[in-house]
């Protein structure tokens, strides 16, 4: 097996600790709000379109929001244990690439989770906007 630069390494690092600090400070932010996000209106928009697809009610848009935070803060953790593997590794022993690779398997569902249903109303609106001008 090829052994990758430190470069590289240094990359994947600063990765990780991107969503470590940012999605982890996001799911703390949720899942300690009141409302569970809701509140603020620009990090929420994704939850209110994803209610709209469905036709969720209030108390299943809360849950909704939960969830997401609870997925945001699991991606954190998941990202911290691969940093502290990453430095275990550099002292004995060899890594387990398999953790941040679920990880950024689940960052990536919840991303296209979030944008997939955003995108998709938009193009709707979009539509009936053009079909109407004619």
């Amino acid at each position: 097996m090829r052994k990758i630069s430190n470069v590289t390494v240094a990359a994947i690092v600063a990765i990780a600790l991107y969503f470590a600090l940012a999605w982890g400070y996001d799911g703390l932010r949720i899942l300690t709000s009141p409302s569970y996000g809701l509140e603020d209106v620009w990090r929420s928009q994704f939850v209110f379109a994803i209610g709209r697809l469905f036709n969720l009610g209030p108390i299943a848009l809360i849950k909704l929001a939960a969830f997401f935070g609870a997925l945001k803060l699991a991606v954190a953790c998941i990202c911290i244990v691969h940093i502290v593997d990453r430095f275990r590794c550099m002292m004995r022993g060899q890594l387990d690439s398999k953790i941040l690779e679920a990880g950024l398997i689940l960052a990536v569902a919840i991303s296209v989770a979030a944008i997939g249903p955003v995108f998709w109303t938009h193009m709707s609106v979009s539509c009936a906007n053009t079909q109407s001008s004619f």
